[in-house]
């Protein structure tokens, strides 16, 4: 394997475990103190927010995590990509090196259950450093049947 896909898988794995372990947290207390009324959108919402006062942070040395996003049963985490720019980094070698790590690792942790059960669609974004877009890996409920 590449330093380069050494280094993405990695930072898949990491990323993956960081943030789940931190939002899931927060969910599920916000989750369970919640009214039967407030919908689960309200609640990622909230849970962004709090993410949100963390961020950013480094995952390794390669990635900085900027921010979280949670709107339309979407939670999106925004990341960019320290040491390169969007021209010099094939998408599809992200998309090579991540997908399948990120989605096994969304699909098959404990903690993100609580996301795909209410139909929440995990996205990772990553940028270059020059800010601009590569790629976004999804992974949401009906994907994690197929693994």
């Amino acid at each position: 394997m590449s330093k380069f896909k050494y280094a993405l898988s990695l930072v898949a794995f990491i990323l993956a475990f960081l943030i789940a372990k931190y939002i899931v947290g927060i969910g599920f207390k916000s989750y369970h103190e919640s009214s039967s009324k407030q919908n689960f959108n309200q609640i990622l919402i909230e849970t962004v927010s709090e993410l949100n006062s963390n961020l950013p942070m480094m995952v390794d040395s390669e990635t900085r995590l900027d921010n979280a996003v949670g709107f339309n049963k979407i939670l999106k985490y925004n990341n960019t990509l320290i040491n390169y720019t969007a021209n010099e980094i094939s998408p599809s070698n992200i998309y090579n090196a991540l997908d399948k790590k990120i989605t096994n690792s969304v699909c098959t942790s404990k903690e993100m259950k609580i996301f795909l059960d209410n139909d929440i669609t995990i996205s990772y974004s990553y940028s270059g450093k020059n800010g601009k877009f590569i790629i976004d890996i999804t992974v949401s409920k009906s994907k994690c049947l197929t693994i």
